[in-house]
């Protein structure tokens, strides 16, 4: 890995955002090029109609994983919905989620 690519790394562990973003300006020419070559993405019928019915979130499809269910306390949903995000909105400080299991 080049250096450059090894002190994009440390940035995004700092949680240094607003240096990830200065980086990001700078190739986003070449960035938007190369989203620009990519197909678009499609749903077939059949999978609108799951999504329809079912639900889901498509584009999060094949990245993400679903590894729980609230079943009780959305109180505790609700307050991590409300904390401070960072321009990522990602939690200013961690919140750690913890098993009764």
């Amino acid at each position: 890995m080049s250096s450059f690519l090894k002190g994009y790394e440390q940035l995004i562990k700092a949680k240094d955002t607003a240096s990830c973003r200065q980086i990001e300006a700078m190739f986003k020419d070449q960035i938007m090029a190369e989203y620009n070559r990519t197909p678009p993405f499609k749903l077939t019928q059949t999978q609108r109609e799951v999504y329809k019915t079912i639900g889901g979130t498509p584009h999060l499809d094949g990245s993400y994983t679903v590894f729980g269910e609230v079943i009780s306390g959305m109180e505790a949903v609700d307050k991590i919905a409300a904390v401070k995000t960072d321009t990522n909105d990602r939690p200013i400080v961690d919140i750690p989620m913890k098993s009764k299991f």
